[in-house]
């Protein structure tokens, strides 16, 4: 009934999980969910404010590439930051960030086609990708400190390659790359038939002495952004996001968006807009609370003489979970997030959806209380079974 494409997608590997906590709710069991990939704080009060103030007049539909003001304003943003050249013709603004990744994925690659992917990677590169007929090459970076190797990449391209997928700041590992390493890029993928994607939704995510680095910096028409207003100003439910790409990807996207989604809500480009007006100081201020949550979580490991890879960026710390596959008997990353929720209450992604099966991941976008709750759950039984 239905077609080969969709049956090539397979089931999410953290069904069981997901089944399993909404049970347990049902059950009254007191679940601590660490497993959000969104903002826990409200948008800055500045932006509600913008968004009603501009409900007048939106109503009509917008330019299948989005609104003009904010694709400017992005634009501008990222030549100010990171000293490119980029022009107005060189974004579109798309249903959140997993429309523009997908309708690139679909512009770009065909049957026959293939597309590396850096390992852990976020949960739906590989299944948009397997949507277009293009196969998958998966680079695994555990094997370089969880960050890209320059040599790696090029030693997994062949004729067929006509894709890279970044992603960083990295959901789930929570690495940042420097600036140097796209400097790098550019210089050795420079003039191949090749796109470098790299996916910036957790672009100022980055805890100091870090700074924020994008590709842009090192601009050229075989480089592609995607980037979010969801994580930095807590309006996931918006659905917007934008592609930076050369003005023939643009176009062909725009294309297909026309026949998708015909344009993103103009009331949420009208309130990503106002996202310029807030300016950075409010999310400077959730930056640090983000840090203090980071900094709780890395000395409770740290006190235990837990495994984990040290936060860099993004709201995530990535938990290795050799010791607790030993200490309850199991052999799967599927099978600790489930022990976890059955015995302790605690919601976790197995890391095997990302990837890798050794870790499971953690998010700390949520209040104090709940991580002291966490901390000392899993505390107890530590204490007990060690």
């Amino acid at each position: 009934m239905v077609t080969k494409r969709v049956e090539c997608i397979g089931e999410s590997q953290t069904l069981e999980v997901k089944a399993l906590e909404s049970r347990l709710r049902a059950e009254g069991k007191n679940i601590i969910s660490l497993s959000a990939g969104e903002p826990d704080f409200d948008p800055p009060e500045e932006l509600l404010v913008f968004v009603q103030k501009s409900l007048a007049g939106v109503q009509r539909y917008e330019a299948v590439e989005g609104l003009y003001e904010l694709r400017i304003k992005i634009i501008e943003e990222y030549n100010r930051r990171f000293d490119s050249c980029l022009e107005v013709d060189n974004v579109i603004i798309t249903v959140g960030a997993k429309s523009a990744i997908a309708l690139l994925f679909l512009a770009l690659l065909e049957t026959g086609d293939e597309a590396i992917v850096i390992s852990p990677y976020w949960v739906s590169y590989i299944p948009l990708i397997s949507l277009t007929g293009a196969t998958v090459s998966v680079i695994d970076s555990s094997k370089d400190n969880f960050l890209p190797s320059i040599d790696s990449v090029l030693a997994a391209i062949s004729p067929a390659s006509k894709l890279v997928v970044l992603n960083y700041p990295s959901n789930p590992t929570a690495q940042v790359v420097s600036e140097d390493f796209y400097k790098e890029l550019s210089t050795v993928l420079g003039g191949r038939d090749l796109i470098v994607l790299n996916d910036e939704t957790y672009l100022d995510f980055v805890y100091p002495p870090l700074v924020p680095a994008s590709i842009a910096t090192y601009w050229n028409d075989n480089f592609a952004i995607v980037g979010s207003f969801s994580k930095k100003f807590a309006i996931p439910g918006w659905r917007v996001g934008y592609l930076i790409a050369n003005k023939v990807i643009i176009k062909a996207v725009k294309k297909l968006q026309s026949h998708f989604f015909s344009h993103p809500s103009s009331i949420a480009m009208y309130g990503a807009l106002g996202a310029f007006k807030v300016g950075q100081k409010w999310f400077e201020e959730k930056l640090k609370e983000y840090k203090d949550r980071r900094d709780k979580l890395v000395s409770f490991f740290d006190d235990l003489n837990w495994n984990y890879l040290p936060p860099k960026g993004t709201f995530y710390i990535f938990l290795d979970i050799t010791r607790a596959k030993s200490l309850i008997n199991v052999s799967s990353s599927v099978e600790v997030a489930k022990f976890f929720l059955q015995d302790l209450g605690i919601s976790v992604v197995p890391g095997i959806a990302f990837g890798n099966d050794s870790f499971v991941r953690i998010s700390y976008a949520v209040d104090n209380s709940k991580l002291t709750t966490f901390m000392e759950r899993f505390y107890d039984w530590y204490r007990r079974v060690r």
